[in-house]
C-alpha cells in the first residue's frame, strides 16, 4: 500500500525487429516511453483521419439510438488476437464512412422537410384562390396584392372601391383576414396607403404555373418522398447500430496502432540500432527483460540513474479494498514519487466523516444498495471504483444512522404499537440523539479532527525522519505534536479526569514545549533577537491548527441538515395524507419517495465533497504537497472495449 517504485531504463534493439518490440511493449503495458507525448500529432498523423471517422460515426449511432450506448456491446471484452483477425474484413465495408453518408441525408432530409413544411403553411390559407400563381405574380394594368389584415380593421378598407380598387377574403385564421386585393396600377399608391393604415401586411406568393392546390398536391408529394427516404436512412443506420461493436473494434484497433506508429518514429540510436528510454515500475524490470530476451536475444534493457533533478512518475498501488478510495487523491492530484500515498491514511477517516454527514440508517441502506446494483451492471474501471466507494459509504452511513437513531426521517419511538419489536431494537441500537445530544457530536467531531490533525503531523514526522532530516523531525513536527497534545489535554482533563495530576503534568509538559518551540523555531535567522521573535510569532500557528480542528464542525451541520430535511419531508406527506381524502395516499407516496430520494441525492453529494475537503484542507497540508506525474505506461489503450 505505497507509491510503486520506479527504475529508469533504456531498452536498445536492432531496427529490423523495432516493430516487433513495440507490439511487445505495447501487449505486456509496464514502460512509460519518453517523448511519446510530443510524437503523437506528427508520427499518429495518417491514422488520424480513420480515427476521426470511426468516432464521428460511433457518436452519431449513439446520439441516434440510445440502446447502443445502454446494449450490451459497450464495454464487451475482446481479446487482441480476435480484434486483428476482425479489423481486416470490418474496415473493408465502410461502415463509418456510410454511417456518416446517411447521416448527411438525414441532415439535407430534415433541411428539406421544414422548407415543404414552411412552404406549406404559407400557401394552405391561400388554396382557395383559383388563379395560376404567376397570374397574380405578373405585370398587368391590374395588379393583385395578397395579404393578412386584423379581422377588427376590415372595415376601414371599404373606400378602395372608390379608387378603382376590390378585394376578395380568401380565408379567415383565428383573428386575422387573408385577402386578395386587385388594384389599377394608377390608383396603386393610393391603395398601397389605405392598406398600410388598415395594419396590412403583404404576403408574397411564389411564382408558379399551378394554383395553390395544385401547388399544395405537389409539396405534399415531395414531402413524402423526403420523408421515405429519411424513413429508408433511419431503417439503414438502425441495421447498422446494431453492428456499432465492429465500428468500436476498428476504432480501438487504430487508435493503439496509432499509439505504436508514435513510438515506432522515435529516432534510432544508430544506423542498425534504436534505443527507447522511459520507466518501468521495479517489480516488472525481470518479467521484462526475460520477454525481451526469449523473444530478441539481441535487445538489451539497462537499468539507469534518473538525470538531476529528474522526477520519476507515479503509480499508487492499494489493495484492493482501498483502491476504491484513490478516487478522492486523484481528485485532490498524485503525491510527489519522494512522498507518501495517503490513500490508505485518508481512508478510514473519509468513510467515518462521509457516514457522520449523512447519519441515516435508512438511506445508507438505500445508497449501498443501488451502489452495489450499478456497480455489478457497470464494466467501466473507473465507475466501478467510484461506486465501490460509495457502497463503502452506504454501510458507514447506515452504522452511524443506526447509532444516531436515523431512519429515513422518523423517530424510532414515534412507530406504530404493532411495530413495538423493531421500535424498542431501534431504540436500544440509539446511543445518541442528535436533536438532543448535539453538543455531544460536536465533541466527537471536533475530536475526530483533532486525532487527524496529530495523525497528519505524525505523517509528516514519518518522512521527515526516512529522509534523514532529524532536525527538522523533532522541532518542527514532533514538538508541536506534544505541545498541540499537551494543550488539548490541559482543556479536557477537568471533565475527564477531574483535574488532578493529568491536568498538572500536561500544563507542565504545555508550557516545556512551548518554551522550545520558541528556542527552536526560529533557528533558520541569523540574528538572536530575530531568532526568539520568529520563535514567539510561530506559536500564532496554534490559532491555524484550532481553525483546522474547527472545520470538522461541519461533520455535525450536515448530520443535523439531513435529520432535518428528511423529518421535513416526512411532515409535509403525513400533512398531506390528512388534508387530502382517499387521494391523499397517492400524494403522500409521491412526496416520500421524491422528497427522500432527492434528500439522499444532495447529501451524498454534500458528504463526498466535505469530507473530501477536510481531507484536501486539514488532513494533506500537514504532509503532502502534491504535484505527481502519473505512471501512464505504453499499453493497448481502448475507449470503447475491454482488451484481454
Amino acid at each position: 500500500m505505497s507509491i510503486a517504485k520506479m527504475q529508469k531504463v533504456m531498452l536498445i534493439g536492432m531496427n529490423r525487429q523495432k516493430r516487433l518490440v513495440i507490439d511487445l511493449l505495447q501487449e505486456m503495458g509496464v514502460m512509460q516511453i519518453e517523448e511519446i507525448e510530443s510524437l503523437q500529432t506528427t508520427a499518429g498523423a495518417p491514422y488520424d483521419a480513420v480515427i476521426s471517422e470511426y468516432e464521428s460515426a460511433i457518436t452519431f449511432l449513439m446520439q441516434t439510438f440510445p440502446k447502443v450506448e445502454n446494449g450490451p456491446v459497450f464495454g464487451d471484452c475482446i481479446s487482441y488476437v480476435e480484434m486483428k483477425k476482425c479489423v481486416k474484413d470490418v474496415f473493408k465495408k465502410k461502415l463509418a464512412r456510410r454511417v456518416i453518408v446517411l447521416e448527411r441525408e438525414l441532415a439535407n432530409a430534415r433541411e428539406a422537410e421544414n422548407g415543404l413544411t414552411s412552404e406549406m403553411e404559407k400557401l394552405l390559407p391561400w388554396q382557395e384562390l383559383p388563379l395560376p400563381l404567376e397570374y397574380i405574380s405578373s405585370e398587368h394594368s391590374v395588379i393583385y396584392i395578397t395579404g393578412v389584415i386584423p379581422k377588427e380593421k376590415l372595415h376601414l378598407l371599404e373606400g378602395i372601391s372608390s379608387l378603382q380598387a376590390a378585394y376578395e377574403l380568401v380565408h379567415e385564421r383565428g383573428e386575422d383576414a387573408y385577402l386578395i386585393v386587385a388594384v389599377s396600377r394608377k390608383e396603386l399608391e393610393q391603395v398601397k396607403e389605405v392598406l398600410t393604415n388598415a395594419s396590412f401586411v403583404p404576403i408574397s406568393l411564389p411564382v408558379s404555373p399551378r394554383t395553390v392546390k395544385e401547388e399544395l398536391a405537389e409539396i405534399r408529394k415531395a414531402l413524402f418522398e423526403v420523408r421515405r427516404r429519411r424513413e429508408e436512412a433511419m431503417r439503414e443506420l438502425a441495421s447498422i447500430s446494431e453492428r456499432v461493436f465492429e465500428l468500436m473494434l476498428v476504432h480501438d484497433y487504430f487508435m493503439q496502432r496509432r499509439s505504436a506508429s508514435a513510438v515506432a518514429s522515435i529516432p534510432g540510436a544508430t544506423l542498425y540500432t534504436f534505443a527507447l528510454s522511459g520507466w518501468v515500475k521495479k517489480k516488472d524490470i525481470d518479467r521484462l527483460k526475460r520477454r525481451l530476451s526469449s523473444q530478441f536475444p539481441s535487445s538489451l534493457l539497462i537499468e539507469l540513474e534518473p538525470a538531476e533533478g529528474e522526477v520519476a512518475p507515479v503509480a499508487l498501488e492499494n489493495h484492493p479494498l482501498v483502491q476504491p478510495f484513490e478516487s478522492v487523491t486523484r481528485i485532490y492530484g498524485l503525491p510527489l514519487y519522494s512522498e507518501v500515498d495517503p490513500t490508505p491514511l485518508l481512508s478510514v477517516f473519509f468513510i467515518v466523516f462521509f457516514g457522520i454527514c449523512i447519519g441515516d440508517a435508512g438511506y445508507g441502506l438505500a445508497l449501498a444498495i443501488a451502489a452495489a446494483i450499478l456497480g455489478w451492471k457497470i464494466r467501466d474501471a473507473g465507475a466501478k471504483r467510484l461506486l465501490r466507494l460509495l457502497f463503502y459509504g452506504g454501510i458507514a452511513t447506515f452504522a452511524a444512522g443506526s447509532i444516531l437513531g436515523g431512519w429515513f426521517g422518523f423517530e424510532p419511538s414515534s412507530l406504530p404499537p404493532f411495530l413495538g419489536g423493531v421500535r424498542d431494537f431501534f431504540i436500544r441500537l440509539r446511543f445518541i440523539d442528535p436533536m438532543r445530544d448535539t453538543l455531544k457530536i460536536l465533541v466527537i467531531a471536533l475530536s475526530m479532527g483533532f486525532l487527524q490533525v496529530i495523525f497528519g503531523l505524525s505523517v509528516s514526522l514519518y518522512i521527515k525522519l526516512r529522509d534523514g532530516d532529524y532536525v527538522s523531525a523533532i522541532f518542527d513536527k514532533l514538538l508541536w505534536i506534544i505541545y498541540l497534545i499537551s494543550l488539548a489535554l490541559f482543556d479536557v482533563s477537568k471533565a475527564l479526569f477531574h483535574g488532578g495530576e493529568v491536568r498538572r503534568i500536561s500544563m507542565y509538559v504545555f508550557i516545556a514545549s512551548a518554551a522550545l518551540l520558541v528556542l527552536t523555531q526560529g533557528r533558520g535567522r541569523k540574528n538572536l533577537l530575530l531568532k526568539f521573535g520568529s520563535g514567539v510569532l510561530s506559536l500564532y500557528n496554534t490559532v491555524g491548527y484550532l481553525s483546522d480542528v474547527l472545520s470538522y464542525s461541519r461533520l455535525l451541520a450536515l448530520g443535523l441538515t439531513t435529520s432535518i430535511i428528511a423529518m421535513v419531508v416526512n411532515l409535509i406527506a403525513q400533512m398531506t395524507k390528512e388534508g387530502i381524502p382517499i387521494l391523499g395516499y397517492i400524494f403522500m407516496f409521491l412526496i416520500l419517495v421524491v422528497g427522500h430520494i432527492f434528500n439522499i441525492a444532495v447529501n451524498v453529494l454534500g458528504s463526498f465533497i466535505h469530507s473530501s475537503r477536510l481531507q484536501f484542507v486539514e488532513f494533506f497540508s500537514k504532509f503532502m504537497e502534491g504535484g505527481g506525474e502519473e505512471f501512464r505506461p505504453f499499453k493497448r489503450d481502448s475507449k470503447y472495449l475491454l482488451i484481454e
